[in-house]
C-alpha cells in the first residue's frame, strides 16, 4: 500500500479506549465535503470492495471526507455522514464529487502541555500528575534511533497502548512504515489506527521490549497527555496508585 495522504477533519482520539476521558465530545468540521455522484455507491467496512459492505449511498448525499488512501484498487476515501462524529467506513473516492482539498501527512495536534516528571523518588516509585481519577504517567518510548520522553493517560479499559501524532512525529514514525487498521469507537463508528512496533516503552522500573503501539490522530480540545498506557503493558505488573502524593508504587 502506499504512502497514506489524510485530509480532512482530525479523527476522534481513540474513543473506543478512552471513554473516561472525555474526547468524543465535540463537532466534526467539515473541511473537505463532498457529494455522492452516482446513483448507488457501496460503503464498506474496509479499504477493500471484498470488505462487508455496510450500506449503500445515493446520489446527492453529502459527506465530509476525513481520510484518502491509495492501494491496490485504487483511491479510497474514509467517510463521515452528516450529524456523525466518526467515520461511517469507505467508498471509492471516483464516485465522489470533491470540493478543493488540501493534502497532507497526519497533522500534528497541539504541543504537549508543559510537565515536571523530571524527578522520581526511587526506582520503584514513580510521580505522576493526577486530575480528578486520571492518572498521568511519564514514559520513555524507543523506535529505532530515536527516544521520546511522553506523557500517557493509565487506562485499564486500553487493550493496546496509543500515542497522537505529535510523538509519532518526534520518533520518526512514518504512515508508510506503519500498517493500517480500523478501530471501532463510541456509538459504532470506525477510525483508522496506524499501527508500529516500538523498540520499548518504559515507566518507572518496567521496560517491555518490540511493543506494537497505535498511532492516532487527535481531534477536539488540547489534552494534558499524549497517548494511553494500555493494558499491554501493564498486564502481569503489581502497582499501587497513591492519590495523596501522586506517585505510582510498584511491586516487584
Amino acid at each position: 500500500m502506499k504512502r497514506p495522504i489524510m485530509r480532512g477533519a482530525l479523527l476522534v482520539f481513540f474513543c473506543l479506549y478512552s471513554a473516561a476521558s472525555g474526547l468524543c465530545a465535540g463537532e466534526v468540521e467539515s473541511r473537505d465535503s463532498a457529494i455522492v455522484k452516482d446513483d448507488a455507491v457501496a460503503v464498506y467496512s474496509e479499504m477493500s470492495t471484498a470488505g462487508k459492505s455496510l450500506k449503500s449511498l445515493g446520489r446527492g448525499e453529502k459527506l465530509t471526507v476525513e481520510i484518502e488512501v491509495e492501494g491496490s484498487e485504487g483511491i479510497w476515501c474514509g467517510i463521515i455522514e452528516p450529524g456523525q462524529t466518526a467515520m461511517t467506513g469507505y467508498v471509492q473516492c471516483k464516485y465522489l464529487e470533491r470540493g478543493e482539498s488540501r493534502k497532507r501527512e497526519w497533522r500534528r495536534v497541539e504541543s504537549s502541555a508543559v510537565r515536571d516528571t523530571s524527578h522520581e523518588t526511587n526506582v520503584n516509585e514513580t510521580d505522576v500528575i493526577i486530575e480528578g481519577n486520571s492518572v498521568l504517567v511519564p514514559v520513555s518510548l524507543g523506535y529505532k534511533d530515536k527516544n521520546v520522553e511522553a506523557l500517557l493517560l493509565l487506562d485499564t479499559g486500553a487493550s493496546v497502548s496509543v500515542i497522537n501524532t505529535d510523538i509519532a512525529d518526534q520518533l520518526d514514525i512514518k504512515p508508510a512504515e506503519t500498517k493500517m487498521q480500523s478501530g471501532q469507537v463510541v456509538g459504532g463508528g470506525l477510525i483508522l489506527i496506524f499501527m508500529a512496533r516500538l523498540n520499548y516503552i518504559a515507566a518507572g522500573p518496567h521496560t517491555k521490549n518490540k511493543m506494537r503501539i497505535g498511532v492516532v490522530i487527535h481531534r477536539g480540545r488540547p489534552v494534558r497527555f499524549d497517548g494511553l498506557l494500555g493494558m499491554d503493558f501493564l498486564r502481569g505488573l503489581r502497582y499501587y496508585i497513591d492519590f495523596k502524593n501522586r506517585t505510582i508504587k510498584w511491586e516487584q
